[in-house]
């Protein structure tokens, strides 16, 4: 959701504010996933880093480039937090973790070929269909405000 002018958060059923960093420390299970946001992932260079440090902190996941830029991504709870340290260091990058959770599962997002790291999806609907093949897809929908819930204005 966009308003000219204003800053906003979204609040889920649950009353849970997106854009808030839970602690990871909490999580009774080994594996999470998570998601981020940036104004655009469309430089080549900054591509390469995210690539880089995915495979470096050993999560995997789908990055889409463009406007906004998007990241999913899982993997061990230590290693989710080694990527957002990763990703906080690119300053120019301007990476919004928007949400982490637990996982039940083992790892939601293998790479078909077995290495680690981020696979590009063409656009927004690519990405939300891989989501759904794996059953995350209201989480993901929830979180970027494409769901019900209510809107925030944060003056």
């Amino acid at each position: 959701m966009s308003i000219p002018g204003r800053k906003w958060k979204y609040i889920d059923d649950d009353g849970l504010v997106a854009g808030t960093m839970l602690s990871l420390s909490s999580f009774p299970l080994a594996d999470a996933a998570a998601f981020g946001v940036s104004i655009n992932i469309s430089n080549p260079l900054k591509l390469r880093r995210l690539k880089r440090f995915a495979v470096k902190a050993q999560v995997d996941g789908f990055v889409k480039t463009g406007k906004p830029g998007v990241l999913v991504f899982d993997g061990p709870k230590e290693s989710i937090k080694a990527f957002l340290e990763l990703t906080k260091g690119l300053r120019y990058l301007d990476f919004r973790h928007v949400d982490t959770k637990p996982i039940k599962n083992e790892r939601l997002l293998p790479n078909g070929d077995g290495s680690s790291g981020l696979q590009e999806v063409a656009d927004m609907n690519e990405l939300v269909n891989r989501l759904d093949r794996i059953g995350e897809k209201e989480w993901f929908r929830e979180q970027m405000g494409m769901s019900k819930g209510t809107y925030l204005l944060v003056e």
